[in-house]
């Protein structure tokens, strides 16, 4: 009989095999500091989530995000564990490759190769800084992304998926933040934008930089 943690444990991290899916769809030429970045916000995205401990919210109205609202059954939910250095640094990580990113992205097409060494130490010093920083920079990120001219570099259908995980990823993610918890349908919805503008990055930065 399978071990009942390590199938727990399985089912969190389960949900960043999205995000591997759409760096193994990349187009060919994709610039490769891209793609050893995207690998490595894979891997520690997995580990991130499956070292995530059970966590039940204790307050009612939070709780009401934990279910749909005509059924009594809870999703599962878990936290990291920050008193853990392992889960302290990893959550750092991840955060700091989800910054890098979106970063290197948007600055690679509205300033060209020469911003890999600043795009790297923003991502760090972010990614250990804070929600705000990071809030801040994927909104920069995003900003310089979309004030390039996307129609020579993304189809139509490729410019709306990217638009919509734009939006509908930050409001995953309020959600999960006013639970104060990663539940499952949640985990599934977020990676789902996240592994969107991962792929709409690769596609993006298989085009040559100014």
């Amino acid at each position: 009989m399978p071990d009942p943690d390590l199938t727990r444990r399985a089912a969190q991290s389960a949900s960043t095999l999205l995000l591997l899916f759409a760096v193994l769809s990349f187009p060919a030429n994709v610039d490769r500091l891209y793609y050893q970045g995207c690998i490595g916000n894979f891997l520690v995205s997995f580990l991130y989530h499956a070292l995530q401990e059970p966590h039940v919210p204790s307050c009612p109205n939070r709780r009401k995000l934990t279910r749909l609202p005509s059924s009594t059954y809870e999703w599962p939910c878990s936290r990291p564990n920050e008193r853990c250095t392992i889960r302290w640094c990893l959550q750092r990580l991840d955060r700091a490759f989800v910054c890098f990113i979106c970063l290197y992205t948007g600055c690679r097409l509205r300033y060209g190769d020469g911003c890999q060494v600043l795009v790297v130490g923003m991502s760090l010093l972010v990614g250990f800084g804070g929600m705000i920083l990071q809030s801040l920079a994927i909104g920069v990120a995003l900003y310089l992304t979309l004030s390039v001219e996307l129609d020579g570099l993304l189809p139509p259908t490729l410019q709306l998926v990217f638009l919509a995980a734009a939006l509908l990823g930050p409001l995953c993610f309020g959600i999960m933040c006013r639970i104060g918890a990663w539940c499952i349908p949640h985990r599934w919805a977020w990676h789902s934008c996240c592994a969107c503008l991962v792929y709409t990055g690769g596609v993006l930065n298989a085009q040559k930089g100014r």
